[in-house]
C-alpha cells in the first residue's frame, strides 16, 4: 500500500469513527455531516468524497459494524457443543464485544429496523442472524428449546434482555460484569430451555454462590406452613362455643329462668342463705 492509499485508509477509519460515536450520541437525524467531518478533523468535502449523502454514510457504518459483531459471535462456534454450553459461549463473546466497543453496540441498537437502511445493509443483517436462526431451530427440533415461540422470537428475546442490561448501565442504574451477565444468560436460558432445573453440566460464575441462598431461602418457605396448620386449631375450637351458644338459645328460651340464669343462679342462693339464716337463729334463742 502506497503512502497516498495509507492516508486515505487512516482518513475513512477517522470519518467512520466519528460518525459513529456521533450517530451513537446523537441519532441519525441529530447528526450533519459537517459534525462528523469536525470530529474527524477533515474536511466537509473529503467526506463526499467516500459517501454520496449521510444515508450512504450510515448504511456503510452499518454494515462494516455488524458484519464485526456477526465475526465476534460466530468466532469459536462450535455445533457440536452441549446446547447449553454453546449458548452461554455466544452470549459471553456478545459481552465481550460490548466491553471491546460500547459504541458500536449502542450504534446498532438505535438502528433497528431504521427506514434509511437499504436493502444491502438489511442483507448484511440478515446474514448476520442467519447462523443464529438456524441454530434455535436446530434446539428446537432435538426437543432443547421450547417450540410454542418462533425462532425470531427466541432471539429477539434474548437480544432485548442483554440491550436492556446496558441500557440500565448507561442510566446509572448498575454495574455490569462478567458474573452478573452469565447469569442474566442462565435466567433467559432456564426461561426457554426444556431441560431440569438440575442439571448443572457447566462452571457458570454465579452458579456456585446464588444457588445457596435460594436453597435455603426455601426451609422458611416449608416452615411458614406450620403457623398455617396451627392457625386452623383456634378455628375449630371456636366452634365450641358456637355448640354452647346454642345452649344458652335454649335456657333463654324457657320463660321460667332468666337469660342470665347461668352466671347468677349461684350468687344468688349464697345471698339468700345468708338473709334467711339470720331469722332462724334468732328464733331458736328466744
Amino acid at each position: 500500500m502506497s503512502v497516498i492509499d495509507e492516508r486515505k485508509a487512516d482518513k475513512r477509519r477517522r470519518i467512520l469513527r466519528a460518525a459513529l460515536e456521533l450517530f451513537a450520541e446523537r441519532g441519525f437525524h441529530g447528526t450533519a455531516v459537517p459534525d462528523v467531518a469536525e470530529r474527524a478533523e477533515v474536511g466537509p468535502g473529503t467526506i463526499y468524497r467516500f459517501v454520496a449523502s449521510k444515508e450512504e454514510l450510515v448504511n456503510v457504518l452499518f454494515r462494516e459494524t455488524k458484519a464485526r459483531l456477526g465475526q465476534a459471535l460466530m468466532h469459536g462456534d462450535d455445533p457440536s457443543q452441549e446446547p447449553r454450553a454453546r449458548f452461554l459461549a455466544l452470549w459471553d463473546r456478545l459481552y465481550a464485544f460490548s466491553e471491546g466497543d460500547p459504541v458500536a453496540v449502542h450504534f446498532l441498537e438505535l438502528q433497528d429496523h431504521a427506514p434509511y437502511l437499504d436493502p444491502t445493509s438489511r442483507a448484511v443483517e440478515h446474514g448476520v442472524l442467519l447462523p443464529i436462526v438456524e441454530a434455535v431451530i436446530s434446539m428446537q427440533a432435538r426437543g432443547v428449546l421450547r417450540t410454542d415461540l418462533r425462532p425470531d422470537v427466541l432471539i429477539a428475546f434474548a437480544w432485548g434482555g442483554f440491550v436492556g442490561l446496558l441500557k440500565a448501565e448507561r442510566a446509572g442504574y448498575l454495574r455490569l460484569d462478567a458474573e452478573l451477565v452469565r447469569s442474566a444468560a442462565l435466567v433467559w436460558w432456564r426461561s426457554v430451555a426444556r431441560e431440569s432445573d438440575d442439571t448443572v453440566d457447566l462452571e457458570a460464575p454465579a452458579s456456585a454462590t446464588s444457588a445457596k441462598p435460594t436453597s435455603a431461602s426455601a426451609k422458611p418457605t416449608s416452615a411458614s406452613a406450620k403457623p398455617t396448620r396451627a392457625s386452623a386449631k383456634p378455628t375449630s375450637a371456636s366452634a365450641k362455643p358456637t355448640s354452647a351458644s346454642v345452649k344458652r338459645a335454649s335456657t333463654n328460651a324457657n320463660p321460667r329462668k332468666p337469660a342470665n340464669a347461668t352466671t347468677s343462679t349461684k350468687p344468688k342462693r349464697t345471698s339468700e342463705s345468708t338473709t334467711r339464716s339470720k331469722p332462724k337463729r334468732e328464733g331458736s334463742t328466744k
